[in-house]
């Protein structure tokens, strides 16, 4: 049986329409035909790039000398929706628990390669988007938090561990959903940023 279930019944019966309940059915006409099911994400690691700020866009430029940005995929925790309100959205389905939206849900980021940056006077934000129907107009939810703590709790002031984590908690009451970080230096030039700093996430 392939995965996931082609539409219509993968079993070849012949009936257009499968019987309410089986795994296959798809009523809504969703795109992957059996999106509710999945119940985690996960984004590869791949490197922070740093540039110089141009805008307070992420939070106060001020005395920031180079800027990275990380964003999770965009969550849809209500993915046996879709079709019901236009065009499918392109948002990656994560199966919360039945009927509380994004309960339950956690977003993890960890950073490896931390101990390059030791020297740099590293600050961390958090920060979350989210809308209650429309994942093209996600809005910032609340304030950045400041995240610092947690990636100098792992890596030291003496740069000796490597790696870190940091968690966010999906809210309940929204559709859709996105986290992300925002990583600031204010020591030295844009030229030592760090170039093997990697960031990866895992949600569910």
């Amino acid at each position: 049986m392939p995965y996931p279930p082609t539409w219509p019944n993968p079993w070849g019966s012949g009936d257009p329409k499968p019987q309410p309940g089986l795994p296959w059915e798809n009523p809504e006409g969703s795109v992957p035909a059996d999106a509710y099911k999945y119940a985690c994400c996960n984004d590869p690691f791949r490197p922070l790039t740093f540039a110089i700020p141009t805008s307070n866009q992420y939070g106060d430029a001020t005395g920031v000398v180079g800027r990275a940005v990380y964003f999770s995929p965009v969550f849809d925790f209500r993915p046996e929706l879709k079709g019901l309100f236009g065009p499918t959205p392109t948002a990656q389905p994560i199966r919360g628990r039945s009927g509380s939206y994004g309960a339950g849900i956690y977003l993890t980021m960890q950073f490896v390669g931390v101990a390059a940056t030791a020297a740099l006077n590293i600050r961390v934000w958090s920060l979350e988007y989210g809308h209650i129907f429309d994942p093209a107009g996600l809005q910032l939810l609340g304030t950045r938090e400041d995240a610092t703590g947690e990636f100098y709790d792992a890596s030291g002031t003496s740069g000796e561990a490597n790696s870190c984590v940091i968690t966010l908690s999906a809210p309940e009451g929204l559709r859709f959903w996105r986290g992300g970080l925002c990583v600031d230096y204010t020591t030295g030039t844009i030229d030592d940023a760090p170039t093997s700093l990697l960031i990866g996430s895992f949600c569910g």
